[in-house]
């Protein structure tokens, strides 16, 4: 069910085939309109879900969740069909009710299921296999829409979608025959009661009465550990999400595409380096020394230099297929360089481009180290280090410590790249694996869907908000180094602040956190 549901929640990456073209020209607006739509529905969908858990049991809200994702699917599936954005959003506005809440009840399920065995080991396999299918989203969707159509590639998307469904179907059939086996062997203890006497038995009715109650009935109120998981929740996520969604600018920057230096000049630097409007007699980019720039160093991949100024204006911009008529910039900034234009990719600046283009998909293909590691070591770390040793506190103590670190390799150094986006996927990794499993601890296990539901709602929350916080410091700076890192390291920090309070926190509340699973369970 996780693999499917995140491989599905960026099956829109498909749609970018269409861009430009039947879909319209407000395209860009649109499409990450289907990213908010279903993600708002994640502030508070989790915790209905979660209660629902509670309530009525969580194999029956995992199968209408999967449910309702795989409507969502089908619905998008045919707005793409018929190239409907009201379509489109409506179906993706479904798939998001039945997304984040599927979530948080897929935990609290596995929560049930292993909570006095191995359920760092599950939640890890659980993590694992969620992040193999959002990484897999990267590969599926442009392929099917690049061999076929965008609408198969979403059709697909919906063929996958149903196979959530039957592993809820069995996890419903699974979980009812549990039950039952677990009824019957009970039932022998249960006649006993019978022969009780009559006061006890009133007792026992009374006391079953005010649980449930207190149980469905009035607000659980949550310890100080769980709070502070949800802080770390908070920090982890808020760290690893910054920088994913800024990963490729930031490299970029750093090291793909970096700025050639101040005195690396073109020869004629108001006219086009490259393409069908640089000059006959080319325009070399020279240094103060007349020697052709930028030098290539170790690691570093610089820009080809721009023009310092432009001024092209043409009446046959339609049939070149510029995106404009004038093209007049006095100073021409990095940001002015538009790549999807062809008056830049082709007519000016094509050298440039390419190369870009080369340094993005280099980008894109380092940005999977984090995510393999993570896919490879999650479920040891949850085995290991949780079940057997019971690291939980000193999990998400060194979590942000190594978070800190990488990103302290990224801001101060000019080296490889890999060994920092290691250390992210082992931070990121030692971080989740230990996060829920915590979580399922701390908490009753009466509640444990209304308190996975909170867990998820104050996550999705803070995934809202850290992208206006990165917004707003990135339009200030103008650059990726050294504010956004500094942001992250920020966020980090407070991860480790976070930590040190939940090792006193969980000392307080009897060291629930440090309990380890006993070679008796183990071999269950």
């Amino acid at each position: 069910m996780d693999h499917t549901a995140f491989c599905m929640h960026d099956n829109v990456r498909a749609l970018l085939s269409l861009k430009d073209t039947i879909l319209g020209a407000d395209f860009e607006q649109k499409y990450q309109l289907l990213y908010s739509v279903a993600q708002a529905p994640g502030v508070f969908m989790p915790i209905v879900s979660g209660a629902a858990v509670d309530r009525f049991g969580g194999r029956i809200c995992l199968l209408l969740l999967s449910s309702t994702c795989l409507v969502g699917q089908i619905i998008a599936s045919c707005g793409v069909e018929y190239k409907s954005w009201p379509i489109i959003i409506t179906g993706r506005f479904i798939f998001g009710l039945g997304f984040e809440a599927l979530f948080a009840s897929n935990q609290a399920f596995l929560a049930s299921w292993f909570s006095n065995k191995e359920i760092g080991y599950a939640f890890g396999i659980s993590s694992a296999i969620s992040y193999t299918g959002f990484l897999l989203s990267f590969v599926i969707s442009p392929a099917c829409a690049n061999a076929v159509s965008t609408a198969f590639s979403f059709w697909v998307g919906a063929i996958i979608k149903s196979l959530s469904v039957c592993s809820a179907i069995i996890a419903y059939l699974l979980d009812s025959l549990t039950e039952r086996q677990l009824f019957e062997n009970q039932s022998h203890s249960t006649c006993s009661v019978e022969h009780a006497p009559v006061d006890e038995e009133a007792e026992r009715i009374t006391s079953s009465s005010q649980d449930y109650v207190e149980n469905h009935f009035r607000l659980p109120s949550f310890s100080l550990s769980f709070w502070l998981i949800c802080c770390l929740c908070l920090t982890i996520y808020g760290v690893d999400e910054t920088f994913v969604s800024n990963a490729s600018g930031l490299m970029l920057e750093r090291n793909l595409f970096v700025v050639p230096p101040s005195d690396c000049r073109l020869k004629h630097p108001d006219q086009c380096p490259s393409g069908y409007l640089s000059p006959a007699t080319g325009n070399p980019s020279l240094d103060g020394n007349n020697m052709s720039c930028p030098e290539s160093k170790p690691y570093i991949s610089h820009a080809p230099p721009w023009p310092e100024s432009l001024n092209v204006t043409t009446s046959e911009s339609e049939l070149l297929g510029w995106k404009k008529s004038t093209y007049v910039f006095d100073p021409l900034r990095q940001s002015d360089i538009n790549c999807l234009d062809p008056f830049f990719s082709e007519a000016c600046t094509k050298t440039y481009c390419k190369e870009k283009h080369q340094a993005t998909e280099s980008a894109g293909f380092l940005m999977t180290i984090p995510y393999l590691v993570t896919i490879c070591t999650t479920f040891l770390f949850g085995h290991y280090f949780v079940d057997t040793y019971g690291w939980r506190v000193e999990m998400l103590n060194c979590a942000p410590v190594i978070l800190g670190v990488a990103h302290l390799l990224l801001l101060l150094l000019r080296g490889s790249l890999i060994p920092a986006l290691v250390l992210e996927g082992i931070g990121y990794s030692v971080g989740v694996s230990a996060l829920c499993a915590s979580l399922a601890v701390v908490v009753n296990q009466s509640v444990s869907g209304l308190a996975f539901g909170l867990y998820t709602s104050i996550q999705n929350l803070g995934l809202t908000v850290t992208p206006l916080i990165v917004a707003k410091v990135y339009s200030h700076s103008g650059k990726y180094l050294p504010s956004i890192e500094l942001l992250i390291i920020g966020i980090a920090a407070c991860g480790t602040l976070f930590g040190i309070l939940l090792r006193y926190a969980d000392k307080r509340e009897g060291a629930r956190l440090h309990a380890r699973v006993s070679p008796r369970q183990l071999s269950a």
